[in-house]
């Protein structure tokens, strides 16, 4: 290394967590209300629902500031939906949100037997990625196009791996 290398100022470190404290919690809705409700006008009354209360929401923390967000809701029969994955605009293409998802699936989601998410059709490579596949035809929600995908884990019963874990599982969440 350089001398120039090792007298540069070190970048911060991100932190990764499940929101616990007010701050990440109002942190967390700020990304939100800034990346969908901003930048993609999604009206405020669609952004935040009635599962927000009940999800456990993440945050990627970057120098003391809230920069991404994402959550999981737990439903009945083991099943979970991730969703609502933002990150601010000046922090997007480093790896937030790779990590995010992948704190979500190797940690909390890892137990459950079937986990979905709606992505935004331009996003569907990003959660290719994570082993989701797309099912059903494009919807809208909240005037843009999304498409329902599920994670494919190999079943416990016998099914092969790969095989869907729900047959229009969709329909039901």
């Amino acid at each position: 290394m350089s001398i120039d290398a090792a007298l540069r100022p070190s970048q911060p470190t991100p932190t990764l967590r499940i929101a616990r404290s007010f701050d990440d919690i109002v942190g967390c809705l700020s990304v939100r209300l800034v990346v969908f409700v901003g930048e993609q006008e999604v009206p405020l009354d669609e952004e935040v629902d009635a599962y927000d209360a009940d999800a456990t929401h993440y945050c990627c923390v970057l120098d003391g500031h809230v920069v991404g967000t994402a959550r999981l809701v737990l439903l009945e029969r083991g099943w979970g939906k991730i969703g609502r994955v933002a990150v601010l605009r000046p922090y997007r293409r480093r790896g937030i949100a790779t990590a995010l998802m992948r704190r979500i699936l190797d940690h909390e989601a890892s137990a459950l037997s079937l986990v979905t998410l709606d992505a935004q059709v331009t996003a569907i490579g990003f959660y290719e990625r994570f082993g989701f596949v797309a099912e059903d035809d494009v919807f809208m929600d909240a005037g843009i196009p999304h498409r329902r995908m599920v994670l494919k884990r190999r079943q416990e019963d016998g099914a092969p791996e790969g095989a869907p874990c729900g047959s229009n599982v969709g329909k039901l969440l």
